[in-house]
């Protein structure tokens, strides 16, 4: 797997091993990945939604903490009332009780910088009006995923092009977005021979645009949606199982 920087517009191949290597993966997934499914916002509560946008903030660095919160079910409910905007606004300073929270959860790495940013989102008028999220406000499934990402972007501006498809697949507003993550592009780099670290991936719009929508289409070719090519390699990145499964093939 290949990205030209030097054609224009950039260009993002896939050799036919690297082709039959995703659909090794894919057939060794089937099955195991259970995406959230389409539509699932509009059943989320405002705070469920808002957890998810506390997730993607404080993902950022890694992902370990909040992995950590989300399996245990005590601590994932603890936190999330923890969290709750209405709880967070009867405090004097939003952001000293987010980062004491943050802190003590272990939910990132940077729990002050985090707080910052989450205490902001708080008073963002594209994402609440008063206690009412409004950051999905008009915004469907049947929206084009890049356009939809683009407004998410726009009214969070704490998303980039990672964390905004991460939140597209969590909330179920797509399953035709990727979120090239560190662990993600860590194994196309490993598994499928791709040239690029994932900094110039996240960094370069029109390089993300060409990754995804090359996956996209070797996903449609397969007949799976392109978020599950994203849950099966971030459910098997840094595991045996991953190495396990595309040796065999």
């Amino acid at each position: 797997m290949q990205t030209d920087l030097s054609s224009k517009p950039i260009v993002t191949t896939l050799s036919d091993s690297d082709r039959r290597a995703l659909a090794h993966l894919l057939r060794a997934a089937d099955g195991r990945i259970r995406l959230p499914s389409l539509g699932a916002y509009e059943a989320m509560s405002a705070d469920d939604l808002w957890f998810a946008i506390v997730s993607q903030v404080c993902v950022m660095g890694s992902s370990r903490g909040m992995e950590a919160i989300v399996r245990d079910p005590a601590r994932r409910a603890s936190f999330g009332d923890a969290i709750r905007p209405a709880a967070l606004r009867r405090h004097r300073s939003a952001t000293s009780r987010l980062a004491k929270v943050l802190a003590e959860s272990k939910a990132t790495r940077f729990p002050t910088k985090a707080a910052t940013t989450l205490a902001g989102l708080l008073d963002t008028a594209t994402i609440f009006a008063g206690d009412r999220l409004t950051l999905l406000d008009a915004l469907s499934t049947e929206g084009a995923p890049d356009l939809v990402r683009g407004e998410l972007r726009l009214r969070c501006r704490a998303f980039n092009m990672k964390s905004a498809s991460d939140f597209m697949i969590n909330v179920g507003l797509s399953h035709d977005v990727i979120a090239l993550d560190t662990r993600v592009v860590g194994a196309l780099r490993r598994y499928f021979g791709f040239n690029l670290p994932v900094g110039v991936v996240q960094s370069k719009r029109a390089v993300y645009l060409s990754v995804e929508g090359t996956l996209r289409d070797a996903c449609v070719e397969l007949g799976v949606p392109l978020a599950q090519l994203d849950r099966a390699i971030f459910q098997l990145a840094g595991r045996t199982a991953l190495d396990f499964v595309m040796d065999a093939r």
